[in-house]
C-alpha cells in the first residue's frame, strides 16, 4: 500500500485574490516539488490507464496536492474550486482566476504602492510593505520597482521635522552611492520615531556607510 504523502505547508500564507496570488504560487509550487507531486498537480503526469498499483500512487499523490492547495486558500476563494475533480484543475482555475497579468491588477498594485504611507507605521515596516508589493509587480514583468524606488519611496514619506536630518544627509551623500541589498534597507531605514536629537540621526546615517 502507498504511503500517505506528508508535507509542512503551515507557513505559507493562504490565497486571498490576485494581489496575494504570485506569492502564493511560488511557495505551493514548492511544496509541491518538495513532496514529489508537481508532475501532477501541474498536469505533466497522467493517470496510468491499466496499472492499478500505479493508479493508486497517483490517486494519492492527486488528493495529497489537492489538500495542499485546498488549506492554503481563504474561505471565499474555496468556492472556485469545489468542482475541481484533479489538482491540475484545481490549478488551472485559480491561475486563470487570480494569475492573470492584467492591466487591472497592474494598475491596483501600483496604486497601492504609491499610496502606502507610514502613518502609524515604522519606516522599516514601510519597507517590508513595499518590498511586498514590489515583488508582486515584479512577477507581473514590472521591473522598475526596485530597491531605489523603495528607499525613495520611504525618503519622500519620512517628511516630519525629526526625519530632516536623515533625509538631508541622504540626499547630500546620493542613494546610487550606497546600493545594497533589501536587507541593507530595512537596517538604514530604520524605526526613527521618538528620535528628537537630529545628529544622533545624522551620525546614524554616516555609520552605515
Amino acid at each position: 500500500m502507498a504511503k500517505p504523502i506528508k508535507v509542512d505547508h503551515s507557513s505559507i500564507r493562504k490565497l486571498e485574490g490576485t494581489e496575494t496570488y504570485p506569492l502564493w504560487k511560488l511557495s505551493i509550487e514548492n511544496v509541491l516539488w518538495a513532496a514529489g507531486i508537481h508532475e501532477i498537480a501541474f498536469g505533466t503526469e497522467a493517470r496510468d490507464a491499466g496499472d492499478a498499483a500505479k493508479q493508486l500512487k497517483w490517486d494519492m499523490g492527486n488528493r495529497a496536492a489537492m489538500s495542499i492547495i485546498l488549506q492554503t486558500l481563504e474561505e471565499k476563494v474555496t468556492s472556485h474550486v469545489f468542482a475541481c475533480k484533479t489538482a491540475e484543475q484545481m490549478w488551472t482555475v485559480l491561475a486563470n482566476t487570480y494569475g492573470q497579468s492584467t492591466a487591472w491588477s497592474k494598475e491596483v498594485l501600483q496604486h497601492k504602492f504609491h499610496s502606502l504611507g507610514l502613518q502609524d507605521k515604522s519606516p522599516t515596516e514601510l519597507v517590508n510593505q513595499l518590498q511586498t508589493v514590489a515583488s508582486q509587480l515584479n512577477g507581473m514583468g514590472f521591473n522598475n520597482f526596485d530597491d531605489e524606488a523603495i528607499i525613495g519611496k520611504v525618503i519622500f514619506e519620512m517628511r516630519e521635522p525629526k526625519f530632516d536630518s536623515f533625509v538631508e544627509a541622504w540626499n547630500v551623500l546620493g542613494i546610487k552611492r550606497y546600493q545594497r541589498p533589501p536587507v541593507w534597507a530595512e537596517g538604514v531605514v530604520l524605526d526613527l520615531r521618538g528620535i528628537q536629537d537630529s545628529s544622533q540621526a545624522a551620525c546614524g546615517f554616516e555609520q552605515t556607510r
